[in-house]
């Protein structure tokens, strides 16, 4: 019914690590910039599936660049709360300082 080959085509040799990165550094995608497109016509006008698409790729880079916003936003509280804590250490530190001094000062004014 089903006859086996005797011969199975050779695989081609495997590329090396260095070969992969020198691949990788000679690919390029062009990609053309549409134009954002935020609105669509009213009065139920028909639109272009190109126009549908523009909307489309519009939100979905909108919603990538709010990502990163957030996320930048996020790393830029964390560094604030950071600095606020490592500000009140300081405040407490110099406070101590200043009280102790003004204990010294106290003592000498009363002898």
């Amino acid at each position: 019914m089903f006859k086996r080959k005797n011969e199975l085509a050779s695989l081609p040799p495997l590329l090396t690590d260095k070969e992969i990165l020198e691949d990788l550094e000679t690919f390029t995608v062009n990609k053309t910039l549409q134009p954002k497109v935020r609105s669509f016509p009213k009065n139920d006008e028909p639109i272009s599936d190109q126009e549908s698409w523009n909307s489309f790729e519009t939100f979905l880079q909108d919603v990538v660049d709010f990502k990163n916003i957030n996320q930048k936003i996020n790393n830029i509280k964390e560094i604030l709360n950071n600095k606020k804590i490592e500000l009140e250490e300081k405040d407490l530190k110099m406070r101590e300082i200043i009280d102790q001094n003004l204990d010294k000062i106290n003592k000498e004014i009363n002898n």
